[in-house]
């Protein structure tokens, strides 16, 4: 007869108006000295200390029917004084954050993230975990059910029940939906997978939808060969107006979306929303591979009460965003033009931007928690994107790969050497110089001076000569008109760029713009008045500051260049034969 899980958690019936859920945690075999307990701080796959324990409102513990004294030692840990079994706690969170890393409750769904509501039972968490989900009682929620990939002990038609985890890590890997909602299915390598759409939209083409996700990630799955590495697969979109946004799990994943960017009925055209909608998907699938299984060794069991530090979400990220695009065109979802697009507004972003003149990958990977998890005023001047500049790096190793060996090797390769380095070590993780040393090896090329300077140092990247490999020509120009070289909310500086001309004049972040030459400027005519001037001429501009009228004089720039990519009109055989090598 098997046995009970030692930990056994309980999500008590819901009452969505309230915002608070009631947990209980229920301790088999506590710990002699007096069970410890501790709440994450951070949810794996994003960054930054969130401090899940605020959202605490009370807590208390049970042995029996004796209560039992609970010690808070600091802001996300309790200790229960020692009593034999089973010790049962007892606890109210506040749900209020609605985002893909957060938990959220009202009347129309739940959301659950692990990491911020099932506390950590310290020194049994190999133990197996259970957790018990009661069904609404009332009639206006009688159509709600349950998402989640969390493995099935008993539960009923509607996904209420009761689910098994091995250990606390995979407890908290599968997010939780309660509500009611629309189901989109389709299969993969005979794999169900499913689309859980939770909001509203007008005239969405949801069989497209299906289609076109399904082409996605069946191109990621044959890349990484047959064998799936779970059983079943779900996507839970939120959709919310102006939302973007995702976070990965070890067999779905949370994403947050605007109804804009959903296709419409009886229209083919594959707009800018939809086309960043379907990246988002696509990237959020691949994670399944890299980050979910291929991860740092300082990921593979975080303590998750503090920053773990590594050098390497340029890897996990970077690399992850490079082929989310890339999937949609060797998918043949969108064309090449489309695709160039993409990379030309990437480019853009990264190197018109000071930060990538300053900022390494490795230190933008390493200091993710406390400068791109937390930007202000100044980040485009410091801090580079691991996530876009780590894109941009992957596709010039891509690219140097398949020059330096004439097309025998390529990025493809190393990121399925990764996949069965995993499969053979699933328990660990890779360090730093795993990756470029594995590169090094399946490739035989010596590589070092690219890895030194394309994520150790701020060298500018050859895209120029690269791009000229596989037939397309790479330009950088810059659009008619002038520019303050300043970033705006309104008439608000938000950002002040280094060695701009806002800043040579001495304009600073929070100044509110109020006139040019003396004529009053508005957010909806700021351009159209700079247009009428020339880079280099002189012009008078009054802010406020802290409630201050001050006036500055600046010379005007050019505006920030702009990429353009195109198929090369006159492409040798040789460089078509390479673009379609690598696009196919």
């Amino acid at each position: 007869m098997a046995h009970e899980p030692e930990i056994n958690y309980s999500i008590l019936p819901l009452v969505p108006n309230k915002h608070m859920l009631e947990v209980q945690c229920t301790i088999a075999q506590p710990i002699t000295a007096g069970q410890i307990l501790k709440l994450p701080a951070w949810v794996p796959g994003s960054y930054k200390i969130r401090d899940f324990a605020k959202n605490i409102v009370s807590l208390h513990a049970k042995n029996k029917d004796q209560d039992i004294l609970v010690t808070k030692i600091d802001k996300h840990t309790w200790q229960c004084e020692p009593c034999k079994g089973p010790l049962t706690i007892h606890y109210k969170i506040y749900l209020g954050e609605f985002s893909p890393r957060g938990s959220y409750m009202d009347h129309h769904q739940v959301f659950i993230t692990g990491a911020q509501i099932f506390l950590q039972v310290v020194g049994q968490e190999e133990s197996q975990h259970d957790l018990a989900i009661a069904e609404l009682a009332e009639k206006k929620y009688r159509a709600w059910k349950v998402a989640t990939t969390m493995p099935v002990k008993k539960i009923n038609k509607k996904g209420f029940g009761r689910y098994l985890a091995e250990n606390y890590f995979a407890v908290i890997d599968h997010p939780i939906a309660i509500g009611s909602w629309q189901e989109l299915d389709f299969t993969v390598q005979n794999i169900p997978h499913q689309i859980v759409l939770t909001g509203s939209v007008l005239k969405p083409d949801l069989e497209r939808l299906t289609h076109d996700v399904a082409k996605i990630c069946a191109q990621h799955a044959a890349m990484f060969g047959d064998n799936l590495p779970f059983e079943q697969y779900k996507f839970l979109v939120n959709i919310i107006p102006n939302g973007y946004g995702g976070i990965e799990y070890r067999a779905c994943s949370v994403l947050e979306c605007g109804s804009e960017q959903f296709p419409v009925i009886n229209n083919n055209i594959i707009t800018k929303d939809y086309r960043s909608l379907l990246g988002l998907f696509s990237h959020e699938y691949f994670h399944l591979w890299n980050v979910k299984r291929i991860k740092p060794q300082a990921f593979a069991q975080p303590d998750l009460t503090h920053e773990v530090y590594t050098k390497d979400l340029w890897i996990c990220e970077g690399i992850t965003s490079y082929y989310d695009d890339l999937a949609l065109v060797r998918s043949k979802i969108i064309g090449t033009d489309s695709y160039l697009e993409l990379l030309a507004a990437t480019i853009t972003r990264v190197f018109n931007l000071p930060g990538h003149t300053v900022q390494t990958l490795a230190e933008s990977s390493f200091d993710a928690w406390i400068k791109f998890y937390q930007p202000d005023c100044n980040t485009p001047n410091v801090v580079v994107s691991y996530y876009t500049k780590g894109s941009l790096v992957a596709l010039v190793l891509d690219l140097t790969i398949r020059q330096l060996s004439n097309n025998q090797h390529n990025l493809d390769q190393i990121m399925q050497a990764m996949w069965l380095w995993h499969a053979a070590n699933p328990e660990k993780g890779f360090v730093p110089g795993d990756f470029e040393k594995l590169t090094c090896d399946i490739t035989g090329l010596n590589l070092h001076k690219y890895f030194v300077a394309w994520i150790y140092g701020t060298e500018m990247l050859p895209l120029a000569n690269i791009f000229a490999y596989v037939g397309i020509e790479y330009k950088l120009q810059a659009p008619e008109g002038t520019s303050l070289g300043v970033k705006l909310s309104d008439l608000k500086l938000t950002c002040v760029y280094t060695d701009s001309a806002a800043e040579v004049a001495g304009l600073m972040p929070q100044d509110e713009l109020i006139a040019i030459n003396n004529i009053k400027v508005t957010s909806k005519d700021l351009q159209t008045m700079l247009n009428r001037f020339s880079p280099g001429d002189e012009i008078n501009i009054h802010v406020f500051r802290r409630g201050e009228l001050l006036k500055f004089e600046l010379i005007l720039d050019k505006p920030i260049a702009e990429c353009k990519l195109k198929v090369m009109d006159d492409a040798t055989d040789v460089q078509q034969t390479m673009l379609r090598s690598w696009l196919s």
